[in-house]
């Protein structure tokens, strides 16, 4: 080419991507020489990875476009985009997305998604609030009035590796609406829900101390639902009636979650009691599963802001048949160490005991002056940590080799009930191939107390006895289980009688320590394996 004096020219340069190395910037450089003068410019291209041109268009009530809050998630890729426009264009890497929609219309909420774009091409989303159909629930109490309600998904990639989670929550004083765009997926790639929770409303609208609570959940396998409309006939029902203990005269509250078949996260009104309580539930009966979570408020002076409870109890997950009644108890007394997982998997090793669960298996946990845990192997501590029972340590060698798990709690100087607790766990084990439940033991004790947790003194004690080990695992053989008891806060001890009633069940007889205020229990097991178990509770129940 010719560059005339004092003027310019340009050329053109091609870059052909069109070959196998790796996507990504590539840089290089053109050189212009007329044999003795040289001229260098720099240049620069990207190889786009598969990508394409992704749209979202809102339209509201009128059919036309509309500014509104729309979510783009990516399903399998790495991806995440909050707008708030009309029309949102982005170019994106071939995958799976997720497309998520609320228009506000007044105190209306229009939830619209599309669960699945598969962006192997350019593709536009239209987001038509005229296609959401309305979301109504009753219940047959026409004084109920609705607390809390939701609808949700939880979408899974196709390999099960990622999870998109998302409710819409809403109250009496709402309406929502709610529609699926594209087709359905397969029932392991999504699930949908409508979720409603409604109790006695006072006054100032607050649901403290309602004597009932109305529970509904439907799961929709493969689907978001368009609209949703359940009237709950009462022979739907099943009745949960409900006791809560007290072990202070402090403020207690109950919440009762929906675990939807399939997956997801539902919302649950927290309702506040008096300590010693009792409430009915009226569960909607169906494929889900429900926990309750039962927690001791902090008093006023309260040492840890934080976390302001004094103890939080959970349930196990239940499920329910219309037309049947059930009895449920929570806080009772003792509260005491519980397993919650002993698993090896190669030279990985993960410990957590709960260590104020109830009498009733009621897993639970609660603030301390001091607590602690440590692992030990061959007499040296090879694992701590600062909370009760929760180890994870790796490098763990492959042959079977012998370890203990310590922890001990102290609780604050409010809480009279298991004032300290020290747990022991003496166990064998050896790398896997496969993850393997490891066979933890812990003791759980049911003394007979009134509301208030304050046990009858009668001049002997027969007090049952529960040997629980790991959920999920089946109970070991244990061979030996000896009891010892205290009245004085673990300053003496003595035996008690025991004797088994049942798989896993024993009942422990005993002399009740004359002038005792509270009984102190120190268990021993054995199981088949040689394995031992240690727990001590500290003023684990008082006498009236």
């Amino acid at each position: 080419m010719t560059v005339p004096a004092g003027g310019t020219t340009s050329v053109q340069v091609t870059s052909n991507t069109d070959h196998d190395g790796p996507d990504g910037v590539y840089a290089g450089r053109i050189t212009a020489t007329d044999g003795e003068n040289t001229v260098v410019s720099a240049i620069g291209m990207i190889k786009e990875k598969e990508s394409y041109d992704l749209t979202v268009s809102n339209l509201g009530l009128d059919g036309q476009p509309i500014e509104a809050a729309a979510s783009i998630v990516g399903v399998d890729v790495d991806y995440l985009l909050d707008t708030y426009q009309a029309t949102t264009k982005v170019r994106l890497l071939k995958g799976d997305y997720l497309v998520d929609g609320h228009q506000f219309v007044g105190s209306d909420v229009y939830s619209l998604v599309q669960p699945s774009v598969s962006l192997t091409r350019n593709t536009t989303v239209v987001l038509d609030a005229r296609k959401a159909k309305p979301v109504r629930i009753t219940v047959p109490n026409a004084e109920a009035s609705l607390a809390i309600a939701d609808v949700g998904y939880e979408r899974r990639s196709a390999n099960g590796e990622h999870t998109v989670t998302a409710t819409v929550a809403f109250d009496h004083s709402r309406q929502v609406y709610s529609a699926q765009f594209g087709a359905s997926l397969p029932p392991e790639q999504l699930t949908g829900h409508v979720s409603s929770q409604w109790g006695r409303m006072n006054a100032d609208q607050s649901y403290d101390g309602s004597p009932y609570l109305y529970v509904q959940l439907d799961s929709m396998p493969g689907s978001y639902p368009t609209g949703f409309r359940r009237d709950v006939a009462a022979d739907q029902l099943a009745v949960v009636d409900q006791q809560f203990n007290a072990t202070s005269d402090r403020t207690v509250e109950r919440a009762v979650s929906g675990v939807p078949a399939g997956g997801g996260d539902t919302w649950a009104i927290s309702i506040p009691f008096r300590a010693a309580a009792a409430a009915r539930v009226l569960v909607a009966a169906g494929n889900a599963s429900w926990l309750t979570r039962f927690d001791e408020r902090e008093p006023e002076q309260n040492p840890h802001p934080e976390l302001p409870l004094d103890h939080e109890l959970v349930s196990r997950p239940r499920t329910y048949q219309a037309g049947r009644t059930y009895q449920e108890r929570y806080n009772a007394v003792v509260l005491a160490p519980s397993p919650v997982t002993a698993s090896r998997a190669g030279d990985r090793l993960k410990l957590a005991v709960a260590p104020l669960s109830d009498a009733d298996g009621n897993k639970g946990f609660g603030p301390w002056d001091l607590q602690s845990s440590k692992l030990i192997q061959d007499g040296t501590v090879i694992a701590d940590g600062p909370v009760f029972g929760d180890i994870e340590v790796a490098g763990l060698p492959a042959a079977k080799t012998t370890f203990t798990l310590q922890a001990a709690q102290t609780r604050q100087p409010h809480s009279t009930f298991s004032t300290r607790t020290e747990y022991s766990w003496t166990f064998s084990s050896a790398g896997t191939a496969e993850p393997v439940t490891l066979p933890m033991l812990a003791v759980r004790y049911r003394p007979t107390v009134d509301r208030s947790n304050l046990a009858e003194r009668r001049p002997v004690t027969a007090l049952p006895v529960i040997v629980d080990t790991v959920p999920g695992r089946a109970l070991p053989t244990v061979v030996k289980v000896r009891l010892q008891v205290s009245g004085d806060d673990g300053k003496t001890w003595r035996e008690a009688s025991v004797e088994p009633t049942g798989s896993g069940a024993y009942q422990a007889v005993f002399s009740t320590p004359k002038d005792a205020s509270t009984i102190s229990l120190k268990a021993h097991l054995v199981d088949a394996e040689g394995n031992s178990t240690d727990q001590t509770v500290i003023a684990a129940y008082p006498l009236r």
